[in-house]
């Protein structure tokens, strides 16, 4: 069966969390999450999950593994200087966290 480009507008309305499928539950969840609760101004709350699954296709893309979206999940959840001991590559990951957000941002509609 072949949907609809209405179809599947509606199906990813009524079922958000699909679009945010990375390898790490935490991460979505997590970064899901933090974006609806408008905790960022430039993310729209409605647009959370989108720009989620974007996060973790830029990491993905960066060669970044699910060692780094698990890192990135507890960011959302946690005080990042009580673990950030725990991840000698965490530094770096940050970076590339701050070059994704803003293209993500782009891609969402939001301001940077």
């Amino acid at each position: 069966m072949k949907l609809s480009l209405a179809s599947a507008a509606v199906l990813a309305a009524l079922f958000p969390i699909a679009a945010a499928a990375s390898p790490s539950a935490g991460f979505d969840q997590s970064c899901a999450n933090y974006y609806r609760q408008e905790l960022d101004p430039k993310v729209p709350a409605g647009k959370a999950e989108a720009f989620c699954a974007c996060l973790a296709d830029e990491f993905e893309g960066a060669g970044l593994g699910t060692d780094a979206l698990d890192f990135f999940g507890r960011t959302y959840s946690e005080d990042l200087t009580t673990f950030m001991h725990e991840y000698p590559k965490g530094e770096a990951w940050m970076e590339q966290s701050f070059q994704a957000e803003p293209i993500c941002r782009g891609e969402m509609g939001a301001t940077n």
